[in-house]
């Protein structure tokens, strides 16, 4: 007995509606084949992605690079230190992706093979924490504040150092003071270099602290966690 269509008019039989359902399945299958091709080449092709991301480390001064990850070709970035300190490298944040993160591993081993001594997390940002377990992998150690430490272990299921907070430290031939702005946000001052480093660097974050106050107005580099360096 033949089946009839929702408007009453065109008869259609078994066999009929089950070829009509399988070309329909084949046709949206189709098109779904094609929007992912699409993805694909997009991701593949600079040209076409929505957004363009560029990764390089370039030098400020001896001894002392800065990686970033530019989006769109504009002048914002992303960024983070890497720092010679003679016996090995500080790393201040690894790559916002885990594949960054490989590319700066093989920066130094191209670069002179020394060991990246000491990775540290300034922010609680979960783009950072898959770097950081690559990092771990290679020997280095990663420290950050306690509270950090907690989302890594939430987040990404390893468990950094978790001790930093206020103070003078040194690694290598590097010394360096941390600022705790609070739990997860820490600011770094580099003598040597006059450089300070962190998350929205300006008056009103040091206003409680005139040592730190002093020296981001005698800053020679200021490079933030996101946004545009300056020097």
């Amino acid at each position: 007995m033949p089946l009839t269509t929702l408007e009453g008019k065109i008869p259609v039989t078994k066999n009929q509606k089950v070829v009509v359902s399988t070309a329909t399945f084949f046709y949206f299958g189709s098109m779904m084949k094609n929007f992912m091709l699409f993805l694909i080449v997009c991701l593949a092709v600079p040209g076409l992605s929505l957004a363009q991301k560029e990764f390089d480390i370039i030098s400020l001064n001896e001894g002392l690079y800065v990686h970033r990850t530019t989006i769109n070709s504009q002048e914002v970035s992303y960024n983070g230190l890497l720092i010679d300190a003679h016996s090995g490298y500080v790393l201040i944040n690894p790559g916002n992706t885990l594949l960054e993160s490989h590319k700066i591993g093989e920066w130094v081993k191209a670069t002179d093979d020394k060991p990246i001594l000491m990775v540290i997390l300034t922010r609680a940002d979960t783009s950072l924490f898959a770097g950081a377990d690559y990092f771990i992998e290679l020997g280095a150690i990663v420290s950050t504040t306690s509270s950090i430490a907690r989302h890594c272990r939430k987040n990404m299921k390893f468990s950094p150092s978790g001790h930093l907070t206020s103070g003078n430290y040194t690694i290598g031939n590097l010394s360096f003071d941390i600022y705790a702005m609070n739990e997860e946000n820490l600011v770094i001052w580099i003598e040597d270099y006059e450089l300070v480093y962190g998350h929205q660097i300006n008056e009103d974050m040091s206003s409680d602290r005139q040592n730190l106050k002093t020296k981001l107005a005698s800053a020679a580099i200021s490079i933030p966690f996101l946004g545009k360096i300056s020097f």
